[in-house]
This record gives C-alpha cells, sequence and structure tokens, in this order.
C-alpha cells in the first residue's frame, strides 16, 4: 500500500518562531534535553552529527518553514524548517502544566497591614476581605519552564537530508493533517 503524503516542501503564510524561545532554552544537557537526547532515529538512516555548542541546534537553524505553539491544556510546540547543514529538522516539544500554587492567609494579617479604605477602592465583594488575593483570569497560572526542569517535559528532534523522510516517517498522521492546512506549496 502505498503512502499518499504530500512530499513537497510546504511553508506557512505567517511564521512566528518568538513562541520557541522557552523550549529551545532548555536544550542542554544540564536540563535533560541535550541535542543528542532528543535526536530521533529516521528508518535505515545513517546516524548523524549535530556539532556541539554553539554550532548545533537550534543554532543552526537557516529557516523555518512551520512553527507551531498551542498552550491551552498541555504548552505545545512543533517546527519544521532547514539547517544551515542542509538537512531538514522536524522539533516537537511539550511540557506538562503546572498550576501555581496561590496561598490565601487564613489568618488576618496586623492591623499595620491593612491600609485605611480611603488608600484602596476595590469592587463591593472584594471589599468585604481586602487580603484576599483577587483573580486575574479564571484558569490558574502555569509555569511551563518548571515543567522541564521536574522532567515533565518532552522534546523530540528528526533531522533528515530528505524532505519526505521528515513526513514519511517523523510525523504521525494528526500531526500531518495538522501541518498540511497550516502550509501552502513552497517555491524555493
Amino acid at each position: 500500500m502505498s503512502d499518499s503524503r504530500d512530499t513537497k516542501i510546504r511553508k506557512a503564510a505567517v511564521i512566528d518562531s518568538s513562541s520557541l524561545t522557552i523550549p529551545f532554552a532548555y536544550i542542554q544537557k544540564q536540563f535533560g534535553y541535550s541535542v543528542d537526547s532528543i535526536l530521533r532515529p529516521i528508518h535505515n538512516q545513517p546516524v548523524i552529527d549535530m556539532g556541539t555548542y554553539p554550532d548545533t541546534f537550534p543554532y543552526t537553524i537557516s529557516e523555518y518553514y512551520w512553527v507551531y505553539s498551542d498552550n491551552t491544556h498541555i504548552d505545545t510546540w512543533m517546527t519544521m524548517g532547514k539547517l544551515i547543514s542542509g538537512q531538514y529538522f522536524l522539533y516537537s516539544a511539550e511540557a506538562k502544566i503546572k498550576p501555581v500554587i496561590q496561598v490565601t492567609p487564613t489568618i488576618p494579617p496586623p492591623p499595620s497591614f491593612i491600609l485605611p479604605k480611603s488608600q484602596y477602592e476595590l469592587p463591593s465583594p472584594i471589599q468585604k476581605n481586602p487580603i484576599m488575593p483577587t483573580p486575574i483570569s479564571n484558569s490558574p497560572p502555569r509555569i511551563t519552564s518548571r515543567a522541564f526542569l521536574d522532567g515533565e517535559g518532552d522534546m523530540n528532534l528528526w533531522v533528515s537530508y530528505l524532505y519526505s523522510d521528515l513526513i514519511h516517517f517523523a510525523m504521525n498522521k494528526a500531526t500531518y493533517d495538522f501541518y498540511m492546512n497550516e502550509t501552502q506549496p513552497f517555491i524555493e
């Protein structure tokens, strides 16, 4: 059975690589995500020497073709592009979201801590207890970087001289379908 995936190079109309700053910052041996540890083999391909810092991924990216970032429930990043060496890459990272623990005091602060009413004007429901923290949003704040440091993140890097290898062997069907919807044929 032949695979009907399109193996022509495709590129997103708008590419913003700034969202990759967080996961790229943790591609370091001290955090458990060295380039060698995230590099995944591709079917029948010889071992690739990715070099050493600073001449290694992600510092050797010459062009991005696609960048995806989703921070809904799990922080997820995916990007595809070309390296200075002429190799193509597909990179993915995922960080399990860690909610920030918000502490609410159970004992009122000393009287010197509470400001006179004239110095604070809070909405009426909150005025009843001015020492309670006010929510900024409905969802709890998150610390993505903590997940990478605690080993609750995941990173993968596939590299090949053949763009088609990434399409056929590194992308699952869901990633491929999403990639196809977000990109268009690229003419060099």
